[in-house]
């Protein structure tokens, strides 16, 4: 008897234990249409299990009672998180369609405001998230990496040298046309501050004649800065970032060595060849060695050993311990935005600060104000304030800018004694001639490289103001601009 109670207890366990594991059916269709979705991802308790529906948008999902977490996820479609109690027989879940709306882009070619359908011209639009992804203090500094058909000459600090697909012309005015907030900017584009600028369009081709004239001939480059927005709460943001970097290593450069260069004037001097130079009423530059070997007032010894020591010599330790140092870059930036019903405002204030490899010292101080205000029905108001005020000091000369006579110095010059005093080099005149000018009442007429740009230092100063206002109105989808700028340099 107990045998057979036995066998009808294993029985009933067991068709206890074959309920239970029966699977749940899920069906996942669209809410709309009530379409069965294919391929849909269900992921259980965090990712613990996952499941995909077949293409009847079925899923058999097997689970311990309780409580679990779904993750129903299909692409278009808009992912569905809920809890779902087990055991559950069937159950139907229905995903929503995800609706994105594009985003609608306009060109801002200075003038107006156009949909891209509308513009006609090679143009790039680039935003200001995408510039600030560059670090830099200047605007060319960013915009160099980033559009597409611009360069810039780093010999020169002109806006001249800036190119908009090639240079379009040898003769005539080769400048681009900078437009900032609806109005030519005659300015330095270094008195902008990058991070103020919401959008720069540059306009490639001769399209952009048709809106600003010949003066566009060369390009344009559009300039939009930041604007307040209606309806937004209080927000602050700051962005300070530094850069760091080393000295040049100018031993890289290719260069004949000091004891080459000496031979090759020992050579030349065997010859004659320095003999018109020497004799000349001019004084024309000699350099050590020549002048050394045409000293009648020392032993040959005494020559071989100075030039021994010239051998030893490379102009390229003194630039690098004298001239050469570390540069950096800081920024500093701070932005405070709001708005309300009818109204809104953004300010900032910028700081820089960098010193190039050469000493050069440049900082300036930014700050930005502007106002969108509505005063009456479909009549709003704009101002916008814009200061901007930089100083800049020379650095050192550099490596290959100090020459002796009409041809380059010497690799074995050197600016320094052993006790870090300033050594004189020949520039002008020969050093034999100079030195017995000591004797008369002329003041010094030696060169020093290494205190030179000290005395030739010079220091700059700008300072740049533009107050910008607007009136317009909007009347059946015609809008009307009145816009005025007082700009001081």
């Amino acid at each position: 008897m107990k045998y057979y109670i036995s066998v009808l207890l294993i029985f009933l366990t067991g068709i206890t234990a074959a309920l239970a594991q029966q699977p749940s059916v899920f069906t996942i269709v669209d809410t709309q249409n009530g379409n069965a979705l294919a391929n849909a991802v269900i992921n259980v308790d965090g990712g613990k299990a996952s499941f995909k529906s077949n293409g009847k948008g079925q899923i058999a999902i097997n689970l311990t009672n309780g409580q679990h977490r779904f993750t129903i996820s299909l692409l278009n479609y808009a992912t569905l998180d809920t809890l779902i109690v087990f055991p559950v027989e069937a159950l139907v879940i229905k995903l929503q369609p995800a609706i994105k709306q594009l985003e609608e882009v306009t060109v801002n070619t200075g003038y107006q405001k156009l949909g891209t359908e509308k513009v006609t011209g090679a143009y790039q639009q680039i935003s200001g998230t995408v510039l600030a992804e560059q670090v830099g203090s200047s605007i060319m500094g960013r915009l160099e990496a980033i559009a597409n058909g611009l360069s810039v000459d780093r010999e020169s600090f002109s806006r001249e040298r800036i190119n908009i697909r090639g240079i379009s012309t040898f003769s005539g005015p080769g400048n681009v046309l900078v437009i900032l907030d609806n109005f030519p900017y005659e300015g330095s584009l270094d008195n902008i501050n990058p991070n103020d600028v919401e959008s720069i369009t540059i306009l490639k081709d001769a399209a952009a004649t048709s809106i600003w004239g010949s003066r566009a001939g060369n390009g344009v480059i559009v300039i939009q800065t930041k604007k307040g927005k209606y309806n937004q709460p209080l927000s602050i943001s700051t962005n300070v970032v530094g850069t760091f970097k080393p000295a040049p290593d100018l031993y890289r450069l290719p260069q004949m060595s000091s004891s080459d260069f000496i031979d090759v004037e020992l050579n030349l001097f065997k010859t004659g060849f320095y003999l018109p130079s020497y004799n000349s009423p001019n004084r024309p530059v000699l350099s050590p060695v020549v002048e050394l070997m045409y000293n009648s007032n020392i032993s040959q010894a005494q020559k071989d050993a100075q030039i021994a020591s010239f051998r030893n010599n490379d102009v390229r330790d003194d630039f690098s311990r004298y001239f050469y140092r570390n540069s950096y870059a800081q920024q500093y930036y701070v932005q405070a935005a709001a708005g309300g019903k009818g109204f809104g405002w953004n300010a900032s204030a910028g700081y820089d600060h960098n010193r190039s490899e050469l000493n050069a010292l440049s900082d300036r101080l930014s700050l930005r104000y502007a106002l969108n205000f509505d005063l009456f029905k479909n009549l709003k108001l704009d101002v916008g304030l814009l200061y901007s005020g930089s100083n800049s000091t020379t650095g050192k000369s550099a490596y290959g800018s100090i020459t002796s006579g009409s041809g380059s110095l010497y690799p074995y010059a050197s600016f320094a004694d052993e006790n870090g005093n300033a050594l004189a080099i020949a520039k002008d005149y020969n050093l034999t001639y100079i030195n017995s000018l000591a004797r008369t009442r002329l003041l010094d007429w030696h060169y020093y490289p290494l205190t030179n740009d000290d005395v030739q230092q010079s220091k700059g100063h700008q300072d740049d103001l533009n107050i910008n206002t607007g009136l317009s109105y909007k009347w059946n989808g015609i809008t009307a601009s009145v816009l005025y700028r007082l700009q001081r340099q």
